[in-house]
């Protein structure tokens, strides 16, 4: 009786106050699970992790993960995990190792990742790439803190976050943590600790997309590029035959993240999806579309080819990234009524997606089976 007391005024108190107590967690076997190669080791005086591990029995919503680190300045990229629903889907933040010197943009990192993909070219704007100094061959402690659809990330105690992550990814579903590191022998990772912040997390609203974006898609299946007879015809066959049409959610940006649909292999020839949409015009106009896309894309409006172009990593100079933004633009001749825009996306790694909008965007709509 005291017993079921006792749990009756615990869940009570939970469920009115919000309730964080810091829980240290030493690098074991009991307490973790190793991924691949990953060891624990003496390292620096210290118990530690080399490589990536999840920690075991724990799932998070909302909180703070912290950590210290240990770099050599070697090529690595790590840092932590969280809301990890599987091997395959969860949150990332993370230091490129070999470019946390300060000056280079994508020295910290945001991904989230997808069917097992890291679509970190989709997230190459504010609160997804940020340059930062990560001191080298000492360690330096990491904290992150996270509140339903935002990250602070803070790096060698400093009083202000690094980055700022204001659009997560996954979604408010409670996972794993953990940390990841792609290799082992240059991070090391040490004296870890979390907290779990109980207070209940808020309704989080879709913003409101600019009226400007091109909001209704369908998306295909996945293609191997090598049954397309060449990507930058119009995909007459596929299109015929495609009878599973997907309606893929929509990023506050416009963004359609064909990453969180189909799977790709990196170093398999590169995958390919179509996306349609239908553009309904009061009047005979022409009309600027800009766009951007990962890795490779072909534009057609009414069967007719636009626009050819590559944005994969490397793909336009050795220093491009392949980031996702609206960069690019082309013109539409769009006829009275509706018009077909048809768009074809290659990957071949770090995340695939496609987003349009259209200046004067005035007597246009965009969707299907409209009248």
């Amino acid at each position: 009786m005291k017993k079921n007391l006792a749990v009756a005024l615990n869940f009570l108190f939970f469920g009115l106050y919000s309730y964080s107590e810091n829980i240290v967690v030493p690098f074991d076997e009991s307490n973790w699970t190793l991924q691949g190669e990953s060891e624990i080791v003496e390292f620096d005086n210290r118990t530690a992790l080399t490589g990536s591990a999840l920690l075991n029995d724990v799932e998070f919503l909302n909180g703070t993960l912290e950590v210290d680190i240990y770099t050599t300045g070697q090529r690595n990229f790590g840092g932590f995990t969280f809301r990890v629903q599987s091997p395959k889907e969860y949150e990332w933040c993370w230091f490129r190792i070999h470019k946390s010197n300060g000056a280079v943009q994508d020295g910290l990192q945001y991904a989230p990742v997808f069917k097992g993909n890291s679509c970190w070219q989709l997230f190459g704007g504010e609160g997804g790439i940020q340059p930062v100094n990560l001191p080298k061959n000492q360690w330096v402690h990491l904290k992150i803190e996270i509140m339903d659809d935002t990250a602070k990330f803070y790096a060698n105690n400093m009083s202000n976050p690094a980055m700022v992550i204001s659009d997560l990814q996954i979604g408010l579903k409670k996972g794993g943590i953990g940390l990841r590191a792609n290799k082992s022998g240059s991070i090391y990772f040490s004296n870890f600790s979390y907290k779990v912040d109980h207070t209940k997390t808020r309704q989080i609203s879709q913003p409101a997309i600019d009226p400007a974006i091109i909001t209704n898609w369908a998306l295909s299946n996945k293609y191997s590029v090598e049954e397309f007879s060449d990507i930058k015809e119009y995909p007459e066959d596929q299109l015929e035959n495609e009878n599973n049409w997907i309606e893929p959610e929509l990023g506050s940006t416009g963004l359609v993240n064909i990453t969180k649909y189909h799977y790709h292999k990196t170093g398999m020839p590169p995958s390919c999806a179509i996306l349609k949409s239908e553009l309904f015009s009061k009047e005979s106009k022409t009309v600027q579309m800009n766009f951007g896309y990962s890795d490779a894309v072909a534009i057609f409006l009414n069967k007719q080819p636009l626009f050819w172009g590559n944005n994969a990593w490397r793909g336009r100079n050795m220093a491009d990234g392949g980031w996702i933004d609206y960069n690019d633009a082309v013109f539409l001749n769009l006829a009275k009524g509706k018009n077909e825009l048809v768009v074809v996306v290659a990957e071949v790694f770090g995340g695939w997606g496609f987003q349009g909008n259209i200046e004067g965007y005035s007597n246009i709509k965009n969707g299907f089976n409209r009248n």
